[in-house]
């Protein structure tokens, strides 16, 4: 099912131009498309790939992102941590042999977060 988008602020409506082309002219033109890397320009292939004239629904992008999250799960050892994640990770892991008792299991935490709302 699909979700009813309405249109609001009708002067902002754009219009697709008779020229129209895959690529947008202007990328071309200022000399963008020259200036991506290759991720870039898979993304913006992407995106206009999977755009149509209203747009995805939210549940269509909710599904997209899962459908994403789900292809980079399935390959975890090419997600990779910065230095200075690794370095985090390190000194939370020595904070945390230094002092095991510290802390409050993630359950209290949640619940007390949620006592707040």
């Amino acid at each position: 099912m699909r979700e009813r988008k309405h249109v609001l602020c009708p002067q902002r409506l754009r219009c697709v131009p008779r020229q129209f082309s895959w690529i947008d002219q202007r990328l071309v033109r200022d000399g963008h498309i020259g200036r991506c890397g290759a991720e870039a320009l898979a993304l913006y292939l992407f995106l206009v790939t999977v755009a149509d004239a209203d747009g995805l629904s939210v549940p269509e992008r909710i599904q997209l992102v899962e459908d994403i999250w789900d292809s980079i799960a399935e390959v975890p050892e090419e997600v990779g941590l910065t230095d200075e994640q690794k370095a985090e990770l390190d000194r939370r892991l020595a904070a945390y042999h230094q002092n095991p008792d510290e802390g409050a299991p993630w359950g209290m935490v949640r619940e007390r977060i949620r006592s707040r709302r």
